[in-house]
């Protein structure tokens, strides 16, 4: 008899596994009231994996056969927190009870506070980014600003490291546009619409390849929020036309979010003629990590442009030829750190050029559309995932180990196919 169910059961979940949302758009009457019935009574049986995937297909915009249906959406995340708890799913319905969702749109701001802090426990940044938001302004809690200020730095410098690695699905975006927000509103006593303006812009960045990665509930009011932030601080701030060579006097400020995490950089500086030169930067090699690409994190208000690059060039102009330091004797240096116009590697001054750094605004590539910048970078998680696994099997590794890293590979090479065949 229970043989039998369990026949049943797996029947059901491998047609709900053959019908993703996209497909349900497509499909007809008969096969959403089949897929309907299947989910609904799997729900019945306290099925945890059916509750989730009822409450995310009522969740937000609904999918095909469900719609919208907050109600029904909170009530199957209840009871799967019942039944087997879980911190991603007490971080959403902090969202649902700190938005009403379910309550007319009036917040419960109590209910929030409680699964927020599941979250946060659990290391999730939009629980950590949440409860900050109401420790600013008192919602549901006492208004204890220095506290919820410090959560967000926090969480600015784990979630820069993320988009510095290229993980664009991180929450970045959302972080550094609270980071903006805070010198926008001088909650920790200084009011700096230029500083404002600097985080808003690195939001904005990290937002539109967010989007470009996949396209989340709530992403295009984030997006708006954060040009709306910009547009409001831009005078201000004197950032109201760009500008396209700005003038340093060191590299610190151009570096400042590159730097860190213990990696190398290279500086490249031929021959000084007539006082001045160009420096190329780009990040190190890493030794043992080649799948690895660190770039550079480069942000510029005056000239609107933030940037992951893979290397950067700067001239620098006015040079004062009697200070300048070079330790090696190659044109190539390593650095970890910058001071003023010193570079440094572990504590060792390697390297000063005092004198006018020019950046110069990139000339703009042409446009490619999002389908493409989407297929480009599914090919590159394709060929990252082939050099990975590729390892594996040539490592010291088990045979079960290599056996999935193969399977991993005819998965991923498929796939590359599947692309290379999109118009």
């Amino acid at each position: 008899m229970e043989d039998k169910r369990m026949e049943i059961v797996n029947e059901r979940w491998a047609f709900l596994y053959s019908w993703d949302d996209e497909k349900l758009k497509t499909a007809d009457d008969e096969i959403k009231a089949t897929y309907r019935e299947y989910l609904d009574s799997l729900c019945a049986e306290d099925d945890v994996d059916a509750l989730i995937k009822k409450a995310c297909a009522c969740y937000g915009n609904g999918n095909a056969v469900y719609g919208r249906d907050w109600l029904a959406s909170q009530k199957c995340f209840l009871r799967a927190m019942q039944l087997a708890p879980d911190p991603y799913i007490a971080n959403t319905l902090g969202y649902m009870y700190y938005y009403g969702r379910c309550n007319d749109g009036v917040p419960e701001y109590d209910k929030a506070y409680f699964y927020f802090s599941i979250g946060a426990a659990a290391g999730i940044p939009e629980s950590k980014y949440k409860i900050s938001d109401m420790f600013l302004i008192g919602a549901g809690v006492p208004k204890m600003p220095a506290l919820g200020a410090g959560i967000i730095w926090d969480l600015y410098e784990e979630q820069l490291r993320e988009i510095r690695h290229e993980y664009y699905n991180c929450d970045f975006a959302d972080v550094a546009l609270r980071a903006g927000n805070l010198y926008r509103n001088g909650v920790q006593g200084i009011t700096d619409a230029k500083m404002a303006f600097y985080f808003y812009l690195q939001a904005l960045f990290a937002i539109r390849m967010r989007r470009l990665k996949c396209e989340a509930y709530g992403d295009d009011t984030v997006e708006n929020s954060i040009r709306n932030a910009m547009k409001d601080v831009a005078e201000e701030a004197g950032y109201t036309k760009v500008v396209k060579t700005v003038h340093y006097p060191d590299m610190e400020d151009l570096l400042q979010d590159t730097l860190g995490d213990g990696y190398l950089f290279e500086m490249t500086m031929p021959l000084i003629e007539e006082g001045s030169t160009r420096l190329e930067f780009k990040a190190a090699p890493i030794a043992f990590e080649d799948w690895l690409k660190p770039k550079l994190f480069i942000t510029v208000p005056e000239a609107c442009y933030c940037s992951l690059v893979p290397k950067l060039s700067v001239k620098v102009q006015k040079i004062d030829t009697e200070k300048v330091f070079w330790k090696s004797n190659k044109d190539t240096i390593v650095f970890d750190d910058v001071c003023g116009s010193d570079f440094y590697l572990h504590g060792e001054k390697v390297a000063s050029i005092p004198g006018d750094y020019v950046f110069t605004l990139p000339r703009e590539k042409k446009r490619e559309s999002v389908d493409e910048i989407r297929k480009k970078h599914a090919m590159m998680e394709y060929d990252d995932e082939i050099k990975w696994c590729t390892k594996i099997i040539n490592g010291d590794y088990p045979e079960e180990t290599k056996a999935d890293a193969r399977a991993r590979i005819e998965v991923a090479e498929a796939g590359k196919k599947r692309l290379e065949n999109m118009k």
